[in-house]
C-alpha cells in the first residue's frame, strides 16, 4: 500500500515535470508507517516526505541538476488522492483483504479465524471499545463516506491549502521545509519519524 502510494505520488511528480521541461526526471521520498494516534487507537496512516521536484540526468555527463516543482494546487492533491485511492482499494480487494460493495468496504476476518484475542483487540481498538468485550462473530464493515466502487460518488473535499479527504482518505501537501531551511527540514523528518 504505502509503495502504492509513493509510486503514485512519484508518477505524478514525472508527469507534471515533463510537462514543464524536465523529462524522464526522478524524484525521491522517505516514507514511515505510523500505526496509531496519538490516544493509541489502531489508526494506521503514512507519513512522508517528497522532494518537491525532480533530479534530471545531464545528457553530458555532469551532475544531475534539480527542477523545482513551480506550484502545487489543492485541486493537483485531489487528483494524485483519487488516483492512490483507486490503486490501493483495487490492490487489498485482489489480495482478498476487502471486499468492495457500493457503500462499504468489508474487512477479512481471517485473523479472527487464526487468532481471535488479537482480532478482538483489533476490533476493539478501530471502534473506539474497550480492549475486553463481547466477540466479534462478523467481518468489520467501514464505511466510507461516499464510497460508490473504485471511483467514489461525490468529489474529493477540500479541507484547507492543499489538505484534501475523500471517501475514507485524506492527503495533507501543506508542510513544506525549503532547501536552505535546514532547522524546518530537521523539524520536518522528527516529525514524522517520531515514535
Amino acid at each position: 500500500v504505502v509503495r502504492l502510494f509513493a509510486d503514485t505520488v512519484l508518477a505524478w511528480y514525472r508527469r507534471r515535470m515533463e510537462i514543464v521541461g524536465a523529462p524522464a526526471g526522478r524524484a525521491g521520498a522517505i516514507t514511515v508507517v505510523q500505526r496509531t494516534s496519538s490516544d493509541l487507537r489502531c489508526n494506521p496512516h503514512v507519513y512522508a516526505i517528497f522532494l518537491d521536484g525532480v533530479f534530471v540526468t545531464d545528457p553530458s555527463g555532469g551532475k544531475p541538476a534539480f527542477h523545482p516543482l513551480p506550484y502545487l494546487s489543492s485541486t493537483a492533491v485531489a487528483d494524485v488522492l483519487q488516483i492512490a485511492r483507486t490503486r490501493i482499494l483495487r490492490f487489498l480487494q485482489r489480495k482478498g483483504v476487502v471486499d468492495i460493495a457500493d457503500d462499504v468496504v468489508t474487512i477479512s476476518d481471517d485473523l479472527a479465524n487464526r487468532d481471535p484475542v488479537l482480532a478482538a483487540l483489533a476490533s476493539a481498538s478501530v471502534s473506539g471499545l474497550p480492549p475486553a468485550g463481547p466477540a466479534r462473530r462478523r467481518p468489520m464493515i467501514v464505511g466510507l463516506p461516499g464510497h460508490g466502487g473504485h471511483g467514489g460518488r461525490g468529489e474529493p473535499t477540500i479541507k484547507s491549502a492543499l489538505c484534501v479527504d475523500h471517501a475514507g482518505f485524506g492527503l495533507h501537501a501543506a508542510t513544506t521545509a525549503r532547501a536552505a531551511d535546514a532547522r524546518g527540514r530537521l523539524a520536518l523528518v522528527k516529525y514524522v519519524l517520531r515514535p
